[in-house]
């Protein structure tokens, strides 16, 4: 039989405690339950916070972004060819994007126009996001086609653009009927300017909003999606030339090996981006956030476990008589302090179990009904999102068995050494 082991689980005992010495056992395990529930909660939601940001870049990024290291604009051919031959993608897109300055009557200020070819439907949401006139979803696919279709030979010199719903308020652009009215003008330099002196080196492009969309506040307040052709022409820019190709591959999992394929084959003439690489910032912004609130939630923890040392040494000096009869039977030290060393951890294991039982229930519970409401003045969210990971779950556990042998087995072991050489 495992003496220690045994006689642990009897002080362990959940029978109806009969001195201070029990209560106050009790107590420190219901701070690590509290604790360890913290943790939990904190973490899922703070995954809920990074996965719904996260979404929203997703939504309009691609797998992959090839862009050139030297310059804002490069021949797709070459590139185009190599995408090709690749079996692992699924579909490109070419892309322009340049800044320009917008005035819509009095209003005025500048945005960045990206211009889109017909492929780019398919390769992100951007179905889901557009706000657009038609309320009937199965016209939404021919108004996006006729959108791209537009050709700069439009007899009218007006073309179609959707804005970022936040760009459009901004500068007061709506759907209107009346025709006069409805456009707004985009003004960039002439390629061939070497200044700006006179209104003929600027060179002034009519767009009429077919509709708008919603991302994020960075998209919503600065784009202008456009017919590719149309961008081109702005620029007095050759049909291939392009400022970077958005890549969707067949398999999502197979991002980091397709993006390395890529980089190796295109050479150091381009830069080739993966989604957490287009946004490197964000990603190790969110990380270290991440980090700091497991370090400081992990430091509270370590403050309520010093409860669990008050009731260990309490228990010692309680069973004082016990330590004496048993070390005269013939227990070692280790023995000894293996008993009221385990009577703790098991302390520690059912606190982390309860406090690690509530803070799912509580994560699953918001989840589902979202009865923490995050107030009226948010418009992504309604209530606090949560997204529950078991890697967490075990991160959390590891935390709190590290943290409380720890506490427990260097008291414990200084205790018993010092009342067996008193006697």
């Amino acid at each position: 039989m495992n003496i220690p082991f045994f006689i642990s689980k009897r002080y362990f005992s959940l029978s109806l405690p009969k001195s201070i010495t029990h209560w106050i056992s009790y107590i420190s395990t219901l701070g690590i339950s509290i604790g360890t529930a913290a943790l939990i909660i904190i973490l899922s939601v703070f995954n809920g916070f990074e996965g719904l940001i996260l979404d929203m870049y997703n939504s309009i990024d691609p797998h992959i972004k090839v862009s050139p290291r030297n310059g804002k604009i490069f021949n797709s051919e070459s590139v185009n060819k190599v995408l090709l031959s690749n079996d692992e993608i699924k579909i490109f897109s070419s892309v322009i994007e340049e800044d320009i300055f917008l005035q819509n009557d009095e209003k005025h200020g500048f945005a960045k126009i990206k211009g889109v070819d017909n492929k780019f439907r398919n390769l992100n949401n951007f179905d889901q996001l557009s706000i657009n006139p038609y309320q009937d979803s199965s016209k939404t696919s021919k108004y996006f086609s006729d959108f791209l279709e537009s050709s700069f030979v439009n007899r009218e010199k007006i073309f179609p653009a959707n804005l970022g719903i936040s760009l459009a308020i901004e500068q007061n652009i709506h759907l209107n009927n009346i025709p006069e009215k409805n456009y707004f003008t985009t003004i960039i330099p002439k390629k061939k300017s070497k200044s700006i002196i006179k209104e003929s080196d600027l060179k002034k492009i009519y767009f009429k909003p077919a509709g708008f969309f919603s991302v994020n506040g960075e998209y919503d307040s600065k784009y202008i999606i456009c017919s590719l052709d149309v961008v081109q022409n702005m620029l007095d820019l050759d049909r291939n030339d392009v400022s970077s190709i958005e890549i969707m591959i067949k398999d999502p999992k197979d991002i980091n090996k397709v993006t390395k394929d890529l980089k190796r084959t295109l050479g150091k003439e381009y830069f080739v981006q993966s989604r957490i690489e287009q946004h490197e910032f964000l990603y190790k912004m969110l990380n270290s956030e991440r980090l700091a609130v497991l370090i400081i939630l992990t430091f509270i923890l370590i403050v309520s476990s010093f409860n669990i040392i008050s009731s260990l040494s309490m228990l010692i000096i309680e069973k004082k008589k016990d330590i004496k009869i048993l070390s005269n039977l013939g227990s070692t030290n280790i023995q000894i302090q293996n008993i009221f060393f385990l009577k703790s951890l098991f302390n520690i294991l059912l606190g982390s179990f309860l406090g690690i039982t509530f803070g799912v229930i509580f994560s699953l519970l918001q989840e589902e009904y979202k009865f923490i409401s995050m107030g009226d003045g948010n418009f992504l969210v309604n209530a606090y999102p949560v997204d529950i990971q078991i890697l967490d779950i075990i991160i959390v556990q590891i935390i709190v068995l590290f943290i409380g042998i720890i506490v427990t087995y260097f008291p414990s072991r200084f205790l018993i050494n010092r009342i067996l050489k008193q006697s």
